[in-house]
């Protein structure tokens, strides 16, 4: 069973609370035991500019960072909902993409965990204010690292 959206903040989260990348590449090496780098995200013509304010009661922010050394990327992403229909829209999403996500017990924040593809991929999802959704993912984690990859990540700060 899934996770509720309940979150350990009892208010929900305003949407000019989210920053696009909340945690520096320090913190982010720290955690993790990779040599972390932020990506600057790429701008083109006609590419989406980064959301500032929340369409049909939605707002996606995230950052990329990535270790070259080994090939593993980091993606940090924040999915901010209008409190009024971020329940029913944060389960309905858990129920599609997390469903074989386990549930980390006494998680303040129902905090969810999921390993693919014989770990090469490890994520971490919680919900903060009952109407944020935030994803830290690692993908192509070093085989000698897949192990611990949970008690790091689970270290990290929460945000928002």
């Amino acid at each position: 069973m899934l996770a509720g959206a309940a979150g350990a903040v009892a208010a929900p989260v305003a949407h000019t609370q989210l920053q696009r990348c909340p945690y520096t590449a320090e913190e982010l090496s720290a955690a993790t035991g990779l040599k972390i780098e932020l990506v600057p995200l790429m701008t083109f013509a006609g590419a989406p500019k980064p959301m500032t304010e929340p369409v049909n009661g939605e707002m996606f922010l995230s950052c990329s960072a990535t270790d070259g050394a080994v090939s593993a990327s980091l993606l940090v992403s924040q999915r901010w909902f209008d409190p009024k229909t971020a329940a029913v829209r944060i389960k309905a999403l858990q129920l599609r993409d997390l469903k074989d996500a386990k549930p980390l017990p006494g998680d303040a924040d129902g905090a969810l965990w999921l390993s693919e593809r014989e770990g090469a991929k490890q994520a971490l999802h919680y919900v903060r204010g009952g109407n944020v959704m935030v994803m830290v993912s690692i993908n192509g984690v070093p085989q000698p690292l897949v192990n611990g990859m949970q008690a790091k990540l689970l270290k990290l700060r929460r945000v928002p």
